[in-house]
């Protein structure tokens, strides 16, 4: 069973590499594994394996000691999880029929999760959804967090959300020639958006002036 996993997106962080992985089981449901390996040796540390799908698209993300990673596949729930870099322990689960993981992302005080069509945000904490925005309509971007607002980039809108009520405060349209927006990342002070022939800098949501 171990070498039918499939591999899907790596991480690093601590000296080691975390695997997402899955495995179909006769097309009937995906299996799914995070794996952490030595970096330098290769020898495998710990694996975390759980039968709400895979972890297909969205790699893990490492941050201050914990790996985030979730879940999307053929089951009607998935999983996001938080596990210890170290040990692989559990640090929480949300098994929940919303969390059908195409991108993921790490802000201060949440993960977020792209459903496709909705964007999730999990406590880090306990991984409780705190809220939820929903749209019409799929995509697969990851969003970007920056000073308590989410930019996250869907077809002709980029949308800055409020990190803490999930309010959508603000839908900039892609600009004339820009065809789709497919890409949102942030730096300190622009927010950066590829469109299907350009690359914008906008200036970051709180660093507007009140009108």
């Amino acid at each position: 069973m171990t070498d039918n996993f499939n591999t899907n997106g790596v991480e690093y962080g601590e000296g080691k590499l975390f695997v997402g992985q899955k495995h179909t089981v006769n097309g009937a449901y995906t299996r799914g594994r995070m794996s952490a390996f030595d970096l330098y040796s290769g020898d495998s540390l710990w694996s975390y394996t759980t039968d709400y799908n895979g972890f297909s698209f969205a790699p893990p993300i490492y941050e201050d000691g914990i790996v985030y990673g979730v879940t999307v596949g053929n089951s009607d729930s998935c999983v996001a999880v938080a596990l210890n870099a170290s040990t692989g322990e559990v640090i929480w689960e949300n098994i929940n029929e919303y969390l059908w993981g195409r991108a993921l992302s790490v802000g201060k005080e949440h993960i977020y999760v792209n459903t496709g069509g909705s964007l999730a945000a999990l406590d880090k904490e306990t991984g409780e959804i705190n809220c939820r925005v929903e749209w019409l309509g799929s995509d697969w971007n990851p969003p970007s967090y920056l000073e308590g607002y989410v930019y996250h980039v869907r077809d002709y809108e980029l949308l800055v959300i409020d990190d803490n009520s999930g309010e959508i405060l603000h839908e900039e349209p892609v600009p004339p020639g820009g065809s789709y927006f497919w890409n949102v990342v942030v730096s300190e002070d622009k927010v950066f958006a590829q469109t299907s022939r350009q690359l914008i800098a906008y200036q970051p949501w709180h660093l507007r002036e009140e009108e």
